[in-house]
């Protein structure tokens, strides 16, 4: 009873300061002296992909060109509707910023736990760096998108870093965040579809080296690609909204992300072909390979393989992975071919145009999903991940009062063997560790005689493999006679 009404004050406290949140941020949202952040930034940009990082246009500026100081109308350039400020603030605002929290607790848990020694392989350790890279896309997004734009937050901090560090950093961790998942499908494609040389390249080189030669092309790629980025954005001054007798510092868009040709060929075509259309032809690529290997290499994987189980088992959580990515992305993807029919209107009007507000909309809910994509990894590592679930298990069972039964409740059908009642105490024991010891010995025969079929110039005649069944089977023979002895019974203790 005490946990009880203690979880009711919990909720009740929890709904009290999210709707004392929402009353802020909407007054905030009226308040139209709190929008100091550049409003030129946002009027001349227009709403496409979220590795853009451009949202719609102010209220305040929408409709209207300034330029040259003239105010002119025009109907064919769009007009800004009420609902679209509503679906940025509950979508981009209140969405984003809750999916956001939790999606950076998961990823921090996710790298504690892959970082263990037990886990320590290529791919965990690029799971680590997809987790990373998502971290840091989150946090600059709830920044930008919800503090700023949705809630009408204004700091000075802001407008000191957004242009050369919020802005580029935040594109740069999105394409290495894609990337980065196409470099883990590479490595399972090598992994399940051409085991020798996944063989040779493991014994050759150590896990760090294997790591960093994926890690550092696709930080290196992320860097280039984004450097127009950086030449996006200026610094000005302008009369102090608060006291026109003073200045302060504001920014607003270069002449370069103005331009139709930097517009129509790097916005547009060069962002489409690398952020989309390649990533996700080598994700299916990859993918589907690897599933077709999957599905070759699962008789073997029924015979206690642990490697191979192993091997399949992050090949599982890849797909998963990809599988995700693909529903979270590919509104993105239509978004962007969409913006190729806009791309005159968006030319002619400048800083008048405004997109449809379905456009807008259905861009706020694709930012939404990219944050759920960025988020979600620790619920599939959890699902899927037998070593993840093994420590989270662990876990739960050292702090948690009930984690022990939990425990006992799964392991409860390992437990229920057939030997274990017609044996004494000590019986038990023995034969499972000879039942134990006969499958290793039995893997290490298959192993052997899946290597030597591997080898393209080697044959393995049928003498050969009988040989091997036969040295294998005396090794079990010599290990049950070991362990039916006295000495053999108090090693098995």
């Amino acid at each position: 009873m005490v946990g009880t009404s203690s979880s009711r004050r919990l909720w009740s406290y929890s709904l009290i300061c999210a709707w004392c949140l929402c009353s802020l941020c909407e007054n905030s949202l009226q308040d139209d002296s709190g929008d100091s952040v550049n409003v030129q930034w946002t009027s001349k940009l227009p709403a496409g992909a979220f590795e853009d990082v451009v949202g719609p246009p102010s209220a305040q500026t929408s409709g209207s060109n300034s330029t040259n100081g003239s105010t002119t109308t025009s109907k064919d350039c769009g007009s800004w509707e009420p609902k679209i400020d509503k679906c940025s603030f509950w979508m981009e605002g209140v969405l984003i910023s809750i999916t956001g929290s939790f999606g950076l607790v998961g990823n921090l848990i996710s790298m504690v736990i892959l970082s263990k020694p037990n886990m320590y392989n290529s791919f965990n350790q690029l799971l680590i760096t997809l987790s990373a890279m998502d971290s840091i896309f989150i946090i600059l997004a709830i920044v930008d998108y919800s503090f700023v734009r949705a809630f009408k937050w204004s700091f000075k901090a802001f407008v000191y870093l957004f242009p050369y560090v919020i802005y580029p950093l935040n594109n740069i961790s999105f394409c290495a965040s894609i990337f980065t998942t196409v470099a883990m499908a590479y490595e399972r494609y090598i992994a399940v579809c051409r085991p020798l040389h996944y063989r040779d390249i493991t014994t050759r080189y150590s896990v760090q080296r294997r790591t960093l030669s994926y890690i550092l092309p696709v930080i290196l790629v992320s860097v280039i690609l984004n450097v127009p980025k950086f030449l996006e954005t200026r610094y000005y001054w302008r009369p102090s909204m608060s006291n026109p007798n003073e200045t302060e510092l504001a920014f607003g868009v270069s002449d370069l992300r103005g331009d139709p040709n930097y517009i129509r060929f790097y916005i547009n075509w060069t962002r489409l072909i690398t952020t989309g259309l390649v990533p996700m032809v080598a994700l299916i690529f990859f993918n589907w390979n690897i599933f077709r290997g999957i599905q070759m290499t699962h008789e073997r994987t029924r015979k206690k393989n642990k490697q191979k189980a192993s091997e399949m088992n992050l090949a599982a959580i890849l797909l998963c992975i990809v599988f995700l990515f693909f529903i979270c992305h590919f509104p993105r993807i239509l978004l962007n071919v969409h913006e190729f029919f806009m791309l005159a209107d968006m030319i002619q009007c400048e800083q008048a145009f405004v997109p449809p507000a379905w456009f807008l909309c259905t861009t706020s809910f694709n930012h939404w999903l990219l944050i759920v994509n960025a988020s979600i990894n620790f619920l599939i590592y959890c699902s899927v991940g037998n070593k993840f679930k093994e420590i989270i298990m662990g876990f739960c069972t050292r702090s948690c009062p009930c984690g022990s039964y939990i425990a006992r409740f799964a392991s409860r059908g390992a437990e229920g063997s057939p030997n274990s009642s017609s044996r004494g105490p000590m019986a038990p024991t023995v034969m499972t560790t000879i039942t134990h010891a006969s499958n290793e010995t039995q893997n290490s025969m298959d192993d052997r005689i899946e290597d030597q079929l591997d080898e393209p110039n080697e044959t393995l005649t049928l003498n050969k493999v009988g040989e091997a069944h036969e040295l294998a089977h005396e090794e079990v023979h010599t290990l049950e006679v070991e362990q039916s002895s006295p000495d053999g019974e108090d090693r098995a203790q």
